[in-house]
């Protein structure tokens, strides 16, 4: 991610996207997609790795699209005192948790 523009990053991630069954089907796309949250929730915190929101974002975009699901990467800032925030929506739901009151949306991918 360092060495590329976000925006190619992600077009990257979704390159190797397939056609899944759950394909068109809003209801089922939206469970499957959280249960992919949860699963990737639960597998990155134990692990000696980067489990922060940016990081969890992008691993489940990757299974995501590897399924069809085309869910959306935002990220948000707050100016005072900074912090940013990364997620994964999907049909307008977050599957990961949001930002909370007084981040205002950057960029959704």
């Amino acid at each position: 991610m360092r060495a590329t523009e976000p925006e190619e990053a992600v077009s990257k991630l979704r390159a190797y996207a397939r056609r899944h069954p759950l394909a068109g089907d809003q209801d089922r796309e939206i469970v499957a997609g959280w249960r992919l949250a949860r699963a990737v929730m639960r597998t990155l915190q134990p692990l000696p790795t980067d489990s922060r929101c940016l990081m969890r974002s992008l691993t489940l975009l990757t299974l995501m699209e590897r399924r069809s699901l085309s869910p959306t990467l935002v990220i948000a800032v707050k100016p005072q005192p900074f912090e940013a925030h990364a997620w994964i929506e999907l049909h307008g739901q977050e599957l990961l948790p949001g930002a909370k009151p007084g981040f205002e949306r950057i960029v959704e991918l």
